[in-house]
C-alpha cells in the first residue's frame, strides 16, 4: 500500500475515533476482584485467573486499572470505597467492575462474598459480605459519574448448602436487581436463581469469562457484545447457562469497551438507517371495549423459557374499557404539567414514571373528565403492604371498584387484553420479530434470527396492532397493573385483583430494552411502586360492559 494512504488513513482514525467515541484515557477506570481461596467455605478453581485475564484485556482498552485477588470483608469494603471516590473525581468517568467468585441471594438480596467469610446464619452473611445494592446506590449518589459497567460471575452453587445453621432465606445464585439506575449495565453470568460453571480444573477461565474475554475487545457496540458474549456461553455449557443483562447506557449512544474500533461505523450507520415501521399519527388515545369472557391465565410448560411461578388457571373477567394505546408523553405533560421521560417526544410513550405517578394520573383524568376517582390516595399514611421497606414517601392508595373513573388493568385484565383470544406465546403467534415489536432483536425468542435493537422507545402505534387493536401490548415500554406480586393459584377465579399485600407492584409487556421472552402474553416482573424507569410506562382502563 502506497505510504502516503496508510499516513491519511492513521491520521483519519487519529481524528475520527474521538469524534465518535470521545474517550479520555483519563477517565477509564476498572476494580476487578477474584475470589478463589475461600479458608472456611468451597473453594473455586478460575476467579482469580478470569480477574487477572480481565484486568490485562482492560488495561489494553484503556482503562486505568485495580487488580485484587483473594479479599476479605475488610478489604472488600475498603478498596470497593476507593474505586467510587475515584470515579466520583469527574462528571465525565467512566468505571467498569467484575467480580468472579462466591455470592449468594437472602431474601431476594444479592451479597458478594469476601474470601474470609465465615458465618452460620443469614445475619452473619448479610454482615459478612458486601451487598451488591451498596455498590449500586453509591454509584447513583456518591459516584455521579458519567457511566458504570458491573459484571458479575458470581453465581455458582451455594456454598453454605453443607452447614446446618439457620439459612433460611439463602437462595442459590443471584437475583434480579430491583432497581437499575441510568447509565449503569449490570451483566449476571447466568439467569436469576440459576448456577453459573466455574470451570474445569486444568482449563483457565470459568465458561463466562472465557466468552467475555473472547469478545470484550469486540469492534461491535455494547449490546451486540452481550449479545455475543450470551451466545457463546450457551454455545460452551450446553445451552445450560444464559447470562443475564439488567440496565442501559443511554449517554453514550455506540457504548463500546473498545474505544479505537473505527469499524463500528458500518455498525452504526446500519442501526441508524434501520427502516422503523410506519404508524398512525395519534389524534387521542381512544378506548377500545374488551369484551368479558374466560381465559387460561400463564403459561404451558411446554412454552419456552416460561417461568415456574406462570401457574396456568382458569380466569373470568368483566368487560372493560382499554385505551388504545400506551399513554403518551404529550397526553400525560399535557394534564400532569411535567414530563419525567428519559426519552423526549409528545408521540412517545411516557415512562420513567411510578406507580403512584401513574395512580395520580388516572384520578387527575377521570377529575377531568367528570368521572368517579377509582382511587382515595391518603399521603399521611405509610402504606403498611410495605413493610419490608417502609418509607414515608409511600402513601396508601385504596381502588372503589365501583367507580366509573380510570384506573390500571389488573394483571388478569392485562393478559386478557394481551392475548386478545390467542393461546400462544404471543398475541402474533409462536414467535416476535423486531419488525413486529420494539425490543432488543439481539436476544430473540428461542432459535429465531436475531433482529434490529433500536435503543430508544418508538411512538405509540408504531407497529401492527393485536387481534383486538390494541397497540404495543407486547415491546417499547413495560405497563403498570394494580396487582402486587404474589403467588399464582390454580383454582378458577373471577375478576382477581392480586395479593393484598407484596414487595412490589406487576408490570406487564416487556420493554425497549427487553429479551424476546420477556414480550411473552404471561410474562409478569415487578417494581417497588416508588420505582421508575425508562422501560416503564402505563396505559388505562374503566370499568364497564
Amino acid at each position: 500500500m502506497n505510504p502516503c494512504c496508510v499516513l491519511a488513513r492513521l491520521v483519519a482514525l487519529f481524528f475520527i475515533t474521538p469524534l465518535l467515541f470521545a474517550v479520555d484515557p483519563d477517565r477509564r477506570f476498572a476494580l476487578v476482584l477474584g475470589n478463589s481461596d475461600y479458608q472456611y467455605v468451597e473453594s473455586l478453581v478460575n476467579p482469580a485467573n478470569d480477574a487477572a485475564d480481565v484486568a490485562a484485556k482492560l488495561r489494553q482498552l484503556g482503562f486505568q486499572v485495580k487488580l485484587k485477588l483473594n479479599v476479605g470483608n475488610v478489604e472488600m469494603g475498603r478498596v470497593i470505597n476507593d474505586y467510587v471516590r475515584q470515579l466520583a473525581s469527574h462528571p465525565d468517568n467512566e468505571g467498569f467492575f467484575w467480580y468472579a467468585g462466591h455470592g449468594v441471594q437472602i431474601e431476594g438480596e444479592n451479597y458478594l462474598l469476601p474470601v474470609d467469610i465465615d458465618a452460620e446464619d443469614d445475619v452473619a452473611i448479610q454482615y459478612g459480605s458486601y451487598p451488591l445494592n451498596r455498590l449500586i446506590e453509591s454509584f447513583e449518589r456518591t459516584a455521579r459519574n458519567k457511566l458504570n459497567l458491573v459484571i458479575l460471575d458470581a453465581c455458582r452453587n451455594n456454598p453454605f448448602r453443607n452447614t446446618t445453621g439457620g439459612n433460611r432465606g439463602l437462595s442459590r445464585g443471584l437475583s434480579t436487581v430491583e432497581y437499575v439506575p441510568q447509565d449503569l449495565f449490570i451483566l449476571f453470568s447466568t439467569s436469576a436463581g440459576a448456577v453459573a460453571a466455574d470451570g474445569e480444573r486444568g482449563k483457565r477461565n470459568s465458561p463466562f469469562a472465557e466468552a467475555f474475554l473472547k469478545y470484550m475487545d469486540s469492534s461491535e457496540i455494547l449490546p451486540l457484545v452481550v449479545a455475543d458474549v450470551s451466545q457463546e456461553t450457551l454455545r460452551l455449557t450446553g445451552g445450560k447457562q444464559r447470562p443475564f443483562p439488567q440496565g442501559s447506557i443511554i449517554s453514550e449512544k455506540y457504548y463500546s469497551l473498545n474505544p479505537f474500533a473505527i469499524e463500528k461505523i458500518e455498525k452504526i450507520e446500519k442501526i441508524e438507517k434501520m427502516e422503523k415501521p410506519a404508524g398512525p399519527r395519534i389524534p387521542s388515545n381512544d378506548l377500545v371495549r374488551v369484551q368479558g369472557g374466560s381465559f387460561i391465565m400463564g403459561s404451558p410448560p411446554s412454552e419456552a423459557d416460561r417461568y415456574s411461578s406462570e401457574v396456568r388457571h382458569e380466569v373470568r373477567v368483566s368487560g372493560f374499557y382499554i385505551t388504545k394505546y400506551e399513554v403518551s408523553q404529550g397526553e400525560y405533560t399535557a394534564l400532569m404539567g411535567r414530563n419525567p421521560s428519559g426519552f423526549k417526544g409528545d408521540q412517545l410513550p411516557v415512562e420513567n414514571i411510578t406507580w403512584y405517578d401513574a395512580i395520580e394520573y388516572c384520578n387527575k383524568r377521570s377529575e377531568r373528565e367528570g368521572l368517579t376517582p377509582a382511587y382515595t390516595i391518603d399521603k399521611t399514611r405509610i402504606d403498611l403492604n410495605n413493610t419490608s421497606n417502609l418509607d414515608t414517601s409511600k402513601w396508601l392508595v385504596t381502588w372503589n371498584r365501583s367507580a366509573t373513573g380510570y384506573r390500571l388493568p389488573t394483571a388478569a385484565e392485562w393478559e386478557y387484553a394481551c392475548r386478545a383470544g390467542t393461546i400462544t406465546p404471543f398475541s402474533a403467534g409462536s414467535a416476535i420479530t423486531s419488525d413486529q415489536a420494539n425490543f432488543n432483536g439481539n436476544f430473540p425468542y428461542t432459535a429465531n434470527s436475531r433482529g434490529g435493537f433500536r435503543q430508544t422507545t418508538t411512538a405509540v402505534g408504531s407497529f401492527a396492532p393485536n387481534p383486538w387493536g390494541l397497540y404495543d401490548m407486547h415491546g417499547n415500554v413495560h405497563e403498570w397493573c394494580w396487582d402486587w406480586i404474589g403467588t399464582y393459584t390454580t383454582a378458577n377465579q373471577i375478576d382477581p385483583a392480586g395479593a393484598s399485600m407484596g414487595t412490589g407492584r406487576i408490570y406487564r409487556g416487556g420493554g425497549w430494552n427487553s429479551h424476546a421472552q420477556d414480550l411473552r402474553s404471561a410474562f409478569q416482573d415487578y417494581l417497588a411502586p416508588s420505582r421508575r424507569g425508562t422501560h416503564v410506562g402505563f396505559r388505562v382502563v374503566r370499568s364497564g360492559d
